[in-house]
């Protein structure tokens, strides 16, 4: 009598491959942009599409569209959350400063700490032009208008000196995004220490604004 050979156990089957379970739509929101961020990062604008963004949230391309209609809309939500966090610290700071005479170094640092704090931001809200551009989202110019509005109160309270608000804005915003813009874009220069770049840079600006002692 022969015996039937054993027979041998089913192999077991891979996996299914599932997607990410559907979260609340903020924080989906959150992965997409902390997602577009990583890869712009990584690459730049050519690499932050919405097929790799999607691929690294875990979901699907048609998911992705649910929140955003193309990768440029993505880019620019990931610019108005940076320009709120600017807006907040720039607050932060006034509220902090230890006197009014105060408020405009405290300012100052705060714009340098936030822009060399979030250089991949950073490079997407001032510095895109280079490979493509991305609009500048309305909360943008709110935050300007914060530091134009510090700016003026500071040039009323006989802090700062005499001058047009906005054009004194500007001028300031120019220098401090010069060193900003240098140190993200030139890693590689044989760089001063860069806190005491970031200390010289606002003692500067803050003895050549300075309020004259014969002003009004």
């Amino acid at each position: 009598m022969t015996t039937s050979p054993a027979r041998r156990p089913p192999a077991p089957r891979p996996p299914a491959r599932t997607r990410k379970p559907r979260g609340q739509g903020h924080e989906r929101v959150e992965e997409i942009l902390d997602a577009a961020k990583a890869l712009y990062g990584e690459g730049g604008h050519a690499a932050a599409t919405t097929r790799r963004i999607a691929a690294r949230v875990g979901v699907s391309q048609t998911a992705l569209y649910t929140h955003f209609p193309d990768r440029d809309a993505i880019l620019e939500a990931v610019c108005e959350r940076a320009f709120r966090d600017l807006d907040d610290r720039l607050l932060a700071a006034e509220s902090a400063a230890p006197s009014r005479a105060g408020v405009f170094r405290a300012v100052l640092r705060a714009y340098l700490d936030f822009a060399l704090s979030v250089p991949v931001e950073y490079d997407l809200m001032f510095m895109s032009h280079r490979q493509a551009p991305v609009r500048l989202p309305a909360v943008g110019l709110h935050a300007f208008e914060r530091f134009r509005g510090q700016v003026a109160a500071l040039i009323a309270e006989g802090h700062l000196r005499q001058g047009d608000p906005g054009t004194v804005a500007q001028t300031i915003w120019s220098a401090l995004h010069g060193l900003a813009a240098l140190q993200i874009a030139r890693p590689g220069f044989p760089w001063a220490d860069r806190g005491v770049l970031v200390d010289t840079l606002v003692d500067g600006l803050a003895r050549g604004f300075a309020a004259d002692p014969g002003d009004p």
